[in-house]
């Protein structure tokens, strides 16, 4: 009686990975451990689920796509326009949450639409300017 039950949808790392995004929990990797915020803002189950699915999560965080936003994030929010690096970021989010909770993309594949978006925007972006 003492274990958690998770439903197999809730359990796998994907879907563990895609309720945070989408609840805005923030998620990175420092020094190979697993870091996250705010933690006032998740579930005892939830940072049950970060726990079990740790190592798969350093995995899947340290991506290259993942990378690859940050650093389109951050060289936006360097040229000074702090409003449109926040609009880079939370769009990032949401498409990879929309695509994993839909169930119709494995969360690697999550990625690559969401950075082939998030490219096509910084493109259209500095085509206009």
């Amino acid at each position: 009686m003492g274990g958690r039950v998770l439903s197999t949808a809730t359990s796998s790392v994907e879907h563990v990975l895609g309720d945070l995004v989408q609840r805005g929990i923030q998620l990175k990797v420092a020094d190979g451990r697993l870091r996250f915020w705010p933690r006032s803002a998740l579930t005892s189950e939830q940072i049950w689920s970060l726990k079990q699915h740790k190592s798969q999560l350093i995995q899947i965080l340290q991506g290259s796509n993942r990378w690859r936003a940050a650093q389109v994030i951050r060289a936006a929010r360097r040229s000074g326009d702090r409003g449109y690096a926040i609009t880079l970021r939370d769009a990032w989010r949401e498409r990879v949450a929309i695509c994993v909770i839909s169930g119709n993309s494995p969360l690697q594949e999550a990625y690559q639409i969401a950075m082939a978006e998030l490219e096509s925007v910084t493109y259209s972006q500095n085509m206009t300017q």
